[in-house]
């Protein structure tokens, strides 16, 4: 944990921290997460774990039950398919308005960028450079609204955990499926939309199908 985020506000900085431990999957969905045992691991009382914890709910994050404790949130099947249609709906309307804006040093960031995309990336790297990219994408539409949507729908699902889980189940499937970030930057530069959408919305189905024929979200919350 970052001493001037502790020194700042204790509770912003286990919030942080134990956020990112769980978006890569440290905690992985349905995990059990124990006041005291956090505030063990980041040299605190229980209170900033608590309103940590409370604002990680929040955000959807995490899930706190009565007389069982607080928890990773798992998916269900119908979050699942509310957070990928939902996807599905904006990556349009970004990519649209993000290609009338892209000048000189959006198109060096996009060159740069895929350069160093590997030609067989493994799982994380693959999803870790999937949301680089769309996080860029969504800037350069300068819509603040429909980044902070992204970027919630990427809390709530957990976004590298759940992908992972996936891979891991079929490592042959998510190859095939997983998504193409040098297409959708070669669409990007050439400002083709019709050539930047197929590509996520493969990746999108892909990570429907992987989980679908190998691990399932739950049918209930945690």
């Amino acid at each position: 944990m970052d001493d001037k985020d502790l020194a700042r506000d204790v509770w912003r900085g286990v919030q942080h921290a134990l956020r990112a431990s769980i978006v890569s999957g440290e905690y992985p969905p349905g995990s059990r997460l124990v006041e005291q045992q956090l505030a063990d691991r980041f040299g605190t009382s229980r209170g900033p774990v608590r309103t940590a914890l409370q604002e990680l709910e929040r955000t959807g994050l995490v899930v706190s039950i009565d007389r069982r404790g607080t928890f990773v949130r798992s998916l269900s099947e119908e979050d699942l398919e509310e957070i990928t249609s939902l996807v599905e709906l904006l990556w349009p309307f970004v990519v649209k308005r993000a290609i009338r804006r892209i000048g000189p040093a959006e198109r060096e960031w996009l060159e740069a960028f895929r350069a160093r995309i590997p030609d067989d990336p493994d799982p994380e790297t693959m999803l870790a450079q999937t949301i680089e990219l769309a996080r860029e994408v969504f800037r350069m539409a300068h819509h603040k609204r429909a980044l902070d949507i992204f970027e919630s729908l990427l809390i709530q699902t957990s976004a590298q955990s759940l992908f992972l889980v996936a891979a891991e189940a079929q490592p042959e499937a998510w190859r095939s499926s997983g998504p193409d970030s040098k297409a959708t930057i070669d669409a990007l530069l050439e400002g083709d939309l019709a050539k930047a959408l197929p590509p996520t919305y493969g990746w999108l189905r892909g990570v429907e199908d992987l989980l679908e024929n190998g691990q399932k979200p739950s049918k209930q919350k945690a």
